[in-house]
């Protein structure tokens, strides 16, 4: 049943969210290491316990096998994306939608499976748009518009909040990339949070563009990290090497560093993946193609993520990552282009990493 948002709303899914358009040996890996290890002169806010996580994408109920491989590979957070959809202005979404991993029933399920593996749960609502639209560019002609949009947002975000208090999820994230109604309506989003908070007792962020608006967003304060989605551009050209990978992190790294110190939070990438790809580093936020027009590159995939590893990820500002993405029916030829790194070179580093953190 899909519902209006001014009742309540509906359902399918996105392959990736579009990000900006816009472009901006060994003892070199130590070296580096060492300058996001001292990033801040001065003592970092910091979590109880870093997250390492991804985000599950479950169409169906999975295999008991799937909480195992999640626990080897040394995850302590699953996030789960409900979506919404604006139809003609309105906000719609399905409680019940028949993605599993969308819907409320499918996921009470999914946090106690998880829990018994020592697995905890965030819920990340996001608005989709179609046709590869970005929601950070959502915006209304006038205050009628905006305060309708707000209306249903509200409902929305309420709904996955007390299901998230219901579920026990540790972390819930009131928005993801709707930059243009966080930087310019930040009253609306510091009201939200309040409601919020009054309905579920974890752990609040806002999953916030990487380009378009995290250093923009005026109510971190409210939150108890910056979250960002963070795909970095790390290479100009295909075919880049890890040393200029993690050397391109440093800049990003700064103002990283700047934005924990100037609002005493930690950073959390809310997402954070790569197409396996050779172009992968060049425009990370660009989704895979739907045919598969090129050869796969797991190769550039598992690079990317040792520059990850080997620079913020050592940061004293890191709070943690949610690897997007991670499929419920497990490995497949079809995600050969994707960004999941299940099955390819990718997941071995990310489980070393992982686990690293036990």
């Amino acid at each position: 049943m899909y519902l209006k948002v001014t009742d309540l709303a509906g359902g399918r899914k996105k392959p990736h969210v579009a990000q900006n358009p816009g472009q901006s040996g060994f003892v070199g890996f130590v070296l580096m290491g060492l300058v996001f290890a001292v990033a801040l002169a001065e003592p970092s806010p910091q979590l109880d316990h870093r997250i390492t996580g991804v985000t599950l994408d479950a169409r169906r109920t999975p295999s008991p096998g799937l909480y195992d491989e999640l626990a080897d590979l040394g995850a302590n957070q699953v996030a789960l994306v409900p979506y919404a959809f604006l139809r003609d202005g309105e906000l719609r979404f399905n409680p019940e939608a028949r993605w599993f991993s969308e819907s409320a029933s499918g996921t009470a399920a999914l946090a106690d499976s998880l829990r018994r593996r020592g697995i905890g749960i965030t819920i990340k609502p996001q608005l989709w748009l179609g046709n590869e639209r970005f929601p950070g560019d959502l915006t209304f002609p006038d205050e009628a518009g905006w305060r309708r949009f707000e209306e249903g947002y509200r409902t929305y975000a309420l709904h996955h909040a007390r299901l998230a208090a219901d579920v026990g999820a540790d972390w819930y994230v009131v928005g993801t990339e709707l930059a243009r109604s966080a930087i310019e309506r930040p009253e609306f989003w510091r009201s939200l949070i309040a409601e919020v908070r009054a309905e579920y007792p974890g752990k609040l962020t806002y999953a916030a563009n990487w380009w378009a608006e995290v250093d923009s967003i005026a109510f971190w304060d409210d939150l108890d990290a910056i979250g960002v989605q963070a795909y970095y551009p790390l290479a100009d050209t295909a075919g880049t090497e890890v040393p200029a990978l993690t050397r391109r992190w440093r800049a990003h790294g700064r103002t990283l560093a700047g934005l924990a110190r100037q609002w005493n939070r930690p950073i959390v990438f809310t997402e954070i993946g790569y197409r396996s790809m050779s172009d992968a580093a060049v425009r990370p936020w660009e989704w895979t193609p739907r045919r598969q027009s090129q050869n796969p590159d797991p190769k550039a995939q598992a690079d990317l993520y040792r520059a990850f590893f080997d620079a913020p990820w050592r940061a004293s500002w890191m709070g943690g990552a949610y690897i997007w993405k991670w499929y419920g029916d497990g490995a497949s030829p079809r995600h050969a282009l994707d960004f999941t790194p299940q099955g390819k070179p990718a997941e071995q580093i990310i489980r070393e990493a992982f686990r690293a953190e036990q």
